[in-house]
């Protein structure tokens, strides 16, 4: 079985307290808006045992607020800016009785079409900071016992630019997640959860600023949030009417 499937819609999405009143009142500020587009497509395979989902999309963004430097260490918040981000999601899942698995990828670009930063400053052209290029989560899976399930999760978030500038860029990682679970009475189920299983140093989020005040030297403004080391999460949860 297989179906194709379309879809244009429009977003928006206004502006934060912050953005209208904060270290410098704009409260004028238009909401950003999002056009929307895309095309997919859902197949199964082997009496539905295997199943495809996949889309192509593009997301136009106008009136996007961004910070504007009227002088150095001075900028204010304005609605002068177009983005567009466009690309590839793919999602599969196999169910085989005692092993099942599932895929789900996205491969992307985003980027400003148009962002002037300064009077002398454009970074139209440029891709957005802190959007990875591509996100992949796989997981297998093996019922030991009739409720019990364990499974072993990949999880990897590619490279992207720290800065709007493009100079700087972070690397991406790779973590590995364990999760167990044994429903074992009717409605009760106890469960494991061993995330960063080998303990992988790795950052939450990662950026680059500069002041604009002085020389600019890339990678050494650098802000990294760490991400969280090994963790062993234990439980046991009951659902009301659960069978």
């Amino acid at each position: 079985a297989s179906s194709v499937y379309a879809n244009l819609s429009q977003g928006f999405t206004p502006p934060d307290v912050s953005q209208l009143y904060g270290k410098t009142s704009i409260p004028d500020l238009k909401p950003a808006t999002f056009d929307n587009y895309e095309l997919g497509l859902r197949m199964a395979f082997l009496g539905g045992a295997l199943k495809l989902d996949s889309a192509l999309y593009r997301l136009d963004g106008k009136d996007t607020i961004v910070s504007f430097a009227l002088a150095p260490g001075n900028s204010e918040n304005r609605n002068a800016g177009r983005t567009r981000s466009q690309g590839l999601e793919l999602g599969l899942s196999y169910d085989a009785g005692a092993v099942d698995m599932r895929l789900g990828t996205t491969f992307a670009s985003h980027r400003f079409q148009e962002y002037l930063a300064s009077p002398t400053l454009d970074y139209g052209g440029k891709e957005m900071p802190q959007a990875p290029s591509d996100i992949t989560t796989a997981e297998i899976g093996y019922k030991v016992l009739p409720g019990m399930r364990i499974a072993l999760e990949i999880v990897h978030q590619g490279e992207y630019w720290m800065n709007n500038a493009n100079t700087v860029r972070y690397p991406g990682h790779t973590l590995l997640n364990l999760r167990g679970n044994y429903r074992f009475a009717k409605g009760w189920e106890a469960w494991l959860h061993v995330l960063n299983l080998d303990d992988e140093h790795y950052a939450y989020s990662a950026s680059s600023s500069y002041s604009g005040v002085g020389t600019y030297m890339p990678n050494t403004q650098n802000t990294y949030s760490p991400g969280a080391p090994r963790s062993v999460m234990v439980g046991v949860s009951y659902t009301f009417g659960g069978k």
